[in-house]
């Protein structure tokens, strides 16, 4: 859920594009899940736009996320934006709506709820090779995630394709649901990226780092840290670390957070930089190329924020549900995650990112509706 990806989009009418923005804000750093709050009503806070976003045509060019390469000129910031992004959930909506072939004996028909990208791309291929397994695909397309998530509560769909373990908990806790995690899918890796220094073997006392400056992120970034043995974070205070929170920093490290510094800045101003995928792509690097260090499938960060498929306690042990999860864990699927994008989204194992143990849920007692964002 996470981090790639937001929206351009106004409320209601227009939230079923969120999804879309978990492509195309790719390059904005911004979450694609709602926030619960401590109002009875969840919020979906409003995004902010890339502001280099480049597109092919009518189309994202996916074989390469991070050049959005051009061919007819790159588009204005504004000018044309919301006419291609529509033409693009069109185009994915049409895909949808044509009939797949069925090979065989038909077994039956999956409805999942799913945001359009990249979640409805990663179906639609996951729909052709269910089609040779005799089940056909159907997408309900999601405006409004707590919504959705009831709708399968209710027993209206068999599965839901767009949220995190953090936020799957979040919900349950909060209406007082079973929702099934039935396996992680897909994360977007955090890394430490090179700025004054070009080798982490030449991370030295007192250095600087600079570190997101949103705080879901600046937590994945200092959690990060401490996995490798330069932090100690104070125990209890789960997603929610600060800077205040650090209790032992060996090397006397010092962290500055990131503002609007692009790549050259960066270089300037620190040893490394620890950005999510969406930030190191806008200021300037390459998940692929540039990356010292990545978060792997089994990192706190991956677990909590990997993209995760969604099922109830009376459904998640059905043929249908399971073939499902096996299609998108199979190595066709895991081919096309690296193909399609390029290192910037990864794919999970199945034993990655399962229902968090207890004390690692990310909602502390008596909190239950504690904010929690999307990963990814």
């Amino acid at each position: 859920m996470n981090s790639f990806w937001k929206s351009l989009l106004t409320q209601k009418k227009n939230r079923a594009l969120l999804g879309l923005l978990c492509a195309v804000t790719f390059l904005s750093g911004c979450e694609a899940i709602p926030t619960m709050t401590k109002n009875d009503d969840p919020v979906i806070e409003e995004p902010k736009m890339a502001t280099n976003w480049k597109a092919t045509g009518a189309q994202l060019a996916w074989g390469d996320m991070e050049a959005f390469h051009i061919q007819t000129g790159e588009l204005e910031r504004e000018e044309g934006r919301q006419e291609l992004q529509q033409e693009m959930l069109d185009a994915l909506e049409q895909e949808f709506a044509t009939e797949l072939p069925i090979q065989g004996e038909k077994k039956g028909t999956i409805t999942v709820a799913a945001t359009h990208y990249p979640e409805g791309e990663i179906l639609l291929e996951a729909r052709k090779l269910l089609a040779e397994k005799g089940w056909d695909l159907q997408v309900e397309w999601v405006s409004d995630y707590i919504a959705a998530n009831d709708t399968l509560w209710q027993g209206e769909l068999d599965a839901c394709f767009y949220q995190h373990s953090l936020f799957l908990l979040a919900y349950n806790a909060k209406f007082g649901a079973d929702l099934q995690n039935v396996g992680p899918v897909y994360f977007e890796p955090l890394g430490i990226y090179p700025g004054q220094k070009q080798s982490l073997d030449r991370l030295a006392e007192s250095d600087t780092i600079l570190l997101p400056a949103e705080p879901m992120e600046l937590a994945r970034a200092l959690r990060f840290l401490e996995e490798q043995g330069l932090l100690v974070i104070k125990a209890g205070v789960g997603n929610g670390a600060t800077l205040e929170d650090i209790i032992e920093n060996p090397k006397e490290l010092q962290f500055v957070l990131l503002g609007n510094q692009a790549r050259a800045g960066i270089e300037k101003e620190a040893a490394f930089a620890l950005l999510g995928t969406a930030q190191a792509v806008e200021v300037g690097y390459s998940v692929v190329k540039d990356a010292l260090l990545l978060e792997d499938q089994y990192s706190q960060g991956a677990t909590h924020y990997g993209i995760i498929l969604v099922s109830r306690a009376d459904n998640h042990m059905e043929e249908s549900v399971l073939e499902l999860q096996n299609v998108l864990h199979s190595s066709t699927m895991k081919k096309f995650l690296t193909d399609r994008y390029k290192g910037a989204l990864r794919s999970m194992d199945f034993s990655a990112g399962t229902l968090l143990p207890k004390g690692e849920q990310g909602i502390e007692e008596g909190k239950e509706d504690t904010d929690v964002h999307d990963g990814e």
